[in-house]
């Protein structure tokens, strides 16, 4: 699916678009990000950086290392800060308990009041046995001043039927980017619009992936067809791999904010500058159905 050019929005109104993911705050992140976790001295910057301009959400979780550490020793009041609620753990537990006590572990780790949004984290706790109590457990946190938007973070659009038929969610997040198109080709971004639901996208990148120069892709990379098209499309038409990677979940109007994690603070001067991007191009098709090159946990298997 090749799109039209849309015609793009106020650099500004872009620069509010852009989430700050904060991943690589705790941990090493990303098949192709070499560098260690981001120190207190960067961290705080970036966030200075984002603050100045206009971006007003932050994405971490729980399971990202020190990620909620590091981010509870700044001063997060002019940001929504949204965090994730990790699996239901294996054995036997108390889930409105358990439930309760990884939120407020997270607050005090974030040094919040509340959470704007949380994300389950898995959706195929939804599905299990204890998936209605899950629910129930996080919706009761909310109506407790815990947090002000239950989300749902999937892997893909074939997830929502189920979720939409027993839940509602305020907010979706999912993986888009030029390669992975399954939201809005499913039709599910236009549902999701239409029912007032916020979207999030993660991935805009695909972990660095399209940001990485071909010769130095990892040779099974170079065998999907997707890079070596990428490649020769970024060379005949003599552009930036960041500009166009993140210009093309810019440009489309359901999706609420687009989530982009950084692993250094002239890396986050990069993107901001991106933003600024204005295209004469329609983007390319390289969009993929293989669930083996679209999940990062297959990667292996490529």
């Amino acid at each position: 699916m090749n799109l039209p050019h849309v015609p793009f929005i106020h650099s500004f109104q872009k620069f509010m678009k852009l989430a700050l993911g904060t991943a690589q705050f705790g941990m090493q992140y990303g098949i192709v990000n070499k560098n260690t976790p981001i120190e207190w001295n960067e961290a705080d910057s970036i966030l200075g950086l984002a603050k100045e301009f206009s971006i007003d959400t932050i994405d971490t979780a729980s399971i990202y290392g020190n990620s909620e550490k590091i981010l509870g020793k700044a001063n997060l009041n002019s940001f929504k800060v949204n965090t994730k609620l990790k699996a239901i753990p294996n054995f036997r537990i108390d889930i409105f308990s358990w439930v309760e006590k990884e939120i407020q572990c997270s607050l005090n780790n974030l040094n919040i009041d509340r959470i704007d949004t949380l994300f389950i984290h898995n959706p195929i706790d939804l599905q299990g046995s204890n998936g209605f109590k899950l629910f129930e457990a996080v919706n009761l946190a909310k109506e407790k001043g815990l947090l002000k938007k239950i989300g749902i973070s999937i892997y893909s659009p074939e997830e929502l039927s189920f979720l939409f038929d027993n839940f509602y969610f305020d907010v979706v997040q999912a993986p888009f980017n030029l390669v992975d198109r399954r939201i809005l080709q499913s039709g599910w971004l236009k549902k999701l619009s239409a029912m007032n639901v916020i979207v999030h996208t993660r991935s805009a990148f695909l972990q660095g992936l399209l940001l990485t120069p071909f010769s130095e892709l990892d040779k099974k990379f170079k065998k999907v067809v997707v890079f070596s098209a990428w490649r020769d499309w970024l060379q005949k038409n003599n552009l930036n791999p960041l500009d166009v990677a993140l210009a093309y979940p810019l440009s489309i109007n359901e999706i609420d904010r687009v989530i982009v994690g950084v692993d250094s603070l002239l890396q986050f001067k990069e993107i901001l500058d991106a933003t600024t991007f204005i295209s004469d191009y329609t983007f390319p098709k390289i969009e993929s159905s293989d669930i083996k090159l679209l999940h990062p946990g297959n990667w292996q298997s490529l």
